[in-house]
């Protein structure tokens, strides 16, 4: 695995003017060296490094992943896992009732994944490995992992005995050949999702660079964004939807109970030497009808180009819109090529805008808006039919009623910073995050609840992953070795997952129930 070092500001969709603004400014690199091959893989290049950031730069401790999301919902479903088995069982143990949790209320908009290459049921949790390895000849590729909750342990997905899960064969295995580098994974009406695209940041430059002392630089092939279906156990996996090679998705999925629903667009992208431009056009809500496997277009998501609109997740029969407005209407190339004065003129005056779209005739209504502050920073969460906001400088976390648009206080707090959330928690920590402990703060009451509980290895903050209601998943250690030349930086072999009760995280007490690892986590 890679080595990992403080690369630059927070950055977390839907959270605050460091994000809306700030994102397509921003810069993080992961090198990986490999002999003689240094392969660099650029997401997003901030035009100038000096002076980004809304006011004062939050700062993010390099845990090995690009930062946490701050939109999720509440899933509960059930993994129909088999103790001791190599993979859970397909999905035919599944009772209705069951299944109707999965899918929920049909009609009822809900958020099934955010920018995730994971998914969390109330019995284990599935996720793709991050980085393609060599598998076998002319093979390299990524797995699909799950981990088991009743027993503790990780397996590959897969249940064929005695296979060393290195060929096409395996039900686990995603070859870099066939899936792209930015996989979407969720259960839906009892079977196990898969979005395959290709990594895409919009009006950013997002350039994959692979240089070779010899070779130089080649061309790397475009695959197409594809969405396959599989039993829960890995098995009968079924291509089920192919786009057009220049349309993608953006990484938020919504169900109704029964259908998807996607954030379609066109891209394209402009090569400059060893970058390449990339821009969306066209973009609409489209709706897949799982049924049948027919893709519908439900309504466009670009009636006017005063805001760009992404989807931040769903209330009642209603698509729930975040994006940024600003007081003047700039292409993205024209933003791009603002010089540092001529960018802080433009944006300091914009504004965080919510908004509602009713997909039966594609009207959007806006709901709530926060004026960025260059000053004080802000922070918000889509949690079921609620916006959460906070204020740096304020103190104090606001709930809004997604329907109404009304707001009042939940809490008052100076570590008011979302950074996640969970089945009935905001995740909240201190802006400058001097010290890496979670804030609780509870959706119906307000309640805070203070962790002071760290990263085993070297006191980083938890990272957690989902909650089963009872208990949360989280990493709670690093098998890990600190560089001796590169102060704060990390070789991490290993991510050390475990389970521990929600009353003991709420108290500080590190009672963690070990997850047996097979893989490196991610």
């Amino acid at each position: 695995m890679g080595k990992f070092a403080l690369c630059g500001a927070r950055i977390a969709y839907g959270n605050s003017w460091s994000v809306a603004v700030f994102s397509q400014r921003f810069f993080m690199c992961r090198f990986i060296f490999n002999r003689k091959k240094l392969i660099a893989s650029i997401l997003t290049l901030c035009l100038f490094l000096s002076g980004c950031g809304a006011g004062k730069e939050g700062q993010e401790k390099a845990s090995g992943h690009a930062g946490q999301e701050s939109t999720s919902s509440v899933r509960t479903d059930r993994s129909a896992s088999q103790a001791g088995a190599e993979a859970p069982q397909n999905e035919t143990g599944t009772s209705q009732k069951q299944s109707e949790n999965t899918a929920g209320k049909v009609g009822s908009l809900r958020l099934l994944n955010d920018r995730q290459m994971s998914f969390m049921t109330s019995e284990g949790y599935y996720y793709i490995t991050g980085n393609s390895v060599e598998l076998g000849k002319d093979l390299r590729g990524r797995h699909i992992m799950y981990m088991d909750f009743a027993t503790k342990k990780e397996v590959y997905l897969c249940n064929e005995p005695g296979c060393k899960h290195k060929d096409k064969n395996c039900t686990s295995v995603l070859p870099e050949e066939e899936f792209g580098d930015d996989c979407i994974l969720f259960v839906l009406n009892n079977r196990l999702w898969l979005v395959s695209k290709d990594q895409d940041d919009e009006n950013t430059i997002a350039s994959d660079l692979y240089f070779d002392e010899k070779e130089g630089l080649p061309e790397r092939q475009k695959l197409p964004t594809v969405i396959y279906s599989m039993n829960r156990d890995g098995s009968s996996r079924k291509k089920e939807y192919t786009f057009e090679q220049d349309v993608t998705v953006d990484q938020v999925v919504l169900c109704d109970g029964e259908n998807m629903y996607l954030a379609a667009k066109k891209v394209n992208a402009i090569s400059e030497k060893q970058a390449t431009w990339h821009t969306a056009t066209e973009r609409k809500l489209v709706r897949f009808r799982t049924r049948d496997s027919v893709m519908e277009t439900v309504c466009s998501l670009q009636p006017d180009n005063k805001i760009r609109w992404y989807v931040a997740g769903g209330c009642g029969d209603r698509v729930i819109l975040q994006g940024t407005k600003y007081n003047q209407n700039l292409s993205w190339q024209e933003e791009m090529a603002l010089d540092k004065e001529e960018y802080w003129k433009y944006a300091k005056d914009s504004s965080e805008v919510y908004a509602s779209l009713d997909p039966a005739d594609g009207s959007i209504k806006k709901i709530y808006s926060i004026k960025n502050d260059p000053d004080s920073e802000n922070s918000t969460a889509v949690l079921g039919n609620f916006l959460y906001v906070s204020r740096e400088k304020e103190g104090t976390v606001q709930k809004v009623d997604l329907k109404t648009g009304k707001a009042k206080m939940l809490a008052r707090l100076k570590q008011n910073f979302i950074e996640g959330t969970m089945s009935d928690k905001l995740r909240c920590q201190a802006w400058d995050q001097t010290k890496p402990h979670i804030y609780f703060v509870d959706i119906n009451t307000g309640e805070i609840s203070h962790c002071t509980l760290v990263n085993q290895c070297n006191g980083w903050e938890l990272e957690i992953k989902g909650d089963t209601g009872s208990q949360v998943l989280l990493v709670y250690d690093y098998d890990a070795k600190e560089d001796k030349e590169e102060k704060g930086a990390w070789e991490i072999s290993r991510y050390q997952y475990g389970l521990i009760d929600k009353k003991d995280l709420y108290k500080s007490i590190g009672n963690f129930q070990k997850i047996e690892m097979k893989e490196e986590g991610q």
